[in-house]
């Protein structure tokens, strides 16, 4: 008797439910599935950004223009793949028959390393190599796609193995893929057509090519900066080995941007640092005192100079407390007064 090997057992499965997702109508099921949330999160930023910018704010303005960025950058990223996964029609036109899509998931083993193949979960997913771009190593990847989404949603998920991720943005593992979701860039369209027809060795093999190449003008964050740090007030990108940082918050500071405490001299961001209301100095807020009385917010320094001026300015003068008699003087080779009587001197009861 004849015995099939496990592998091909399991891909037979999975291509069956493969083909059978891909030409019913389910696939179509969700598509006017919008990304709504990240739409009100830019809407958001956009109204923030305008608040900072009337307010005269220039350091969080320019935060949040990255921010704004960032987040234009992601929602075109969704609209793109909820183009991506649109169907040319109800039926791919040249869906790849079974026996086609089996042949396809034993090609991805022998293309690349560890192949998994998950019936229940409907996933099948492979490794990449390690991937260098630029001398920036960013270690493998895990290509997951679930077949079930195939029209409906974002089908595959980029998943770093050895994450080296950017020191600006933690969800950013390669500088085309963040929140393991891939900016396909000009590969979008040949992705598309790869799912809707079950070309799963096309799929994955575009993928791959997409995640080897670098484009400066659609990456989340631009290798040149992948290891720096920005600077919290301007935006600055300075080495991850040479910069500073706010003694109050530690957030990474440029020394253009660094400001010293004038009573501390800690050096502070424009976040942890106030005015004096006195001499104009920059303070940390932990410095200032408050006057009583008149509130006002001063230095140390200026704080006890009002405290001097206002014990000057005292309104009690010398006559509110009026100093006692002087006691008069005694004549020369007069006996000194007392206040005893002598014998014979103290007034007889009547």
């Amino acid at each position: 008797m004849r015995t099939i090997d496990p592998l091909k057992r399991v891909a037979i499965r999975a291509a069956l439910r493969i083909h059978d997702h891909l030409a019913g109508t389910g696939r179509l099921k969700g598509l006017a599935t919008l990304p709504t949330s990240q739409w009100d999160d830019t809407r958001g930023l956009i109204g923030r950004l305008e608040c900072s910018l009337a307010r005269g704010w220039r350091a969080a303005s320019d935060s949040l223009l990255l921010d704004l960025d960032y987040a234009l950058r992601r929602l075109r990223t969704e609209l793109d793949m909820c183009h991506a996964n649109l169907p040319r029609a109800t039926v791919a036109p040249q869906l790849a028959p079974p026996g086609e899509i089996v042949a396809d998931i034993l090609a991805l083993n022998g293309e690349f390393d560890g192949l998994a193949i998950d019936l229940q979960e409907k996933l099948i997913e492979v490794q990449t190599e390690p991937i260098v771009l630029d001398e920036t190593q960013l270690g493998s990847f895990r290509i997951v796609l679930s077949w079930e989404l195939v029209g409906q949603h974002r089908a595959y998920e980029i998943i770093a193995q050895s994450p080296n991720p950017s020191n600006n943005d933690g969800d950013v593992t390669h500088p085309h893929v963040c929140d393991q979701l891939l900016c396909e860039g000009e590969g979008a369209a040949a992705i598309r057509r790869a799912l809707a027809e079950g070309r799963l060795l096309d799929f994955f093999t575009l993928v791959h090519q997409v995640l080897g190449t670098y484009n400066p003008g659609s990456a989340y964050v631009q290798l040149d900066r992948w290891d720096g740090v920005a600077c919290r007030d301007c935006g600055y990108h300075m080495p991850s080995d040479d910069y500073g940082i706010c003694d109050r918050c530690e957030n990474p500071l440029c020394s253009e941007c660094s400001l010293c405490c004038r009573n501390c001299d800690r050096y502070i961001c424009s976040n942890c640092s106030t005015t004096c209301e006195g001499c104009d100095a920059n303070v940390c807020e932990s410095c200032l005192q408050a006057v009583a009385g008149s509130g006002r917010l001063l230095c140390p320094s200026c704080f006890e100079q009002a405290l001097e001026e206002e014990s000057d300015d005292d309104p009690r003068s010398p006559e509110d407390n009026p100093p006692a008699p002087a006691a008069r003087p005694t004549p020369a080779g007069a006996a000194a007064p007392s206040n005893s009587l002598c014998l014979g001197e103290a007034p007889v009861p009547a």
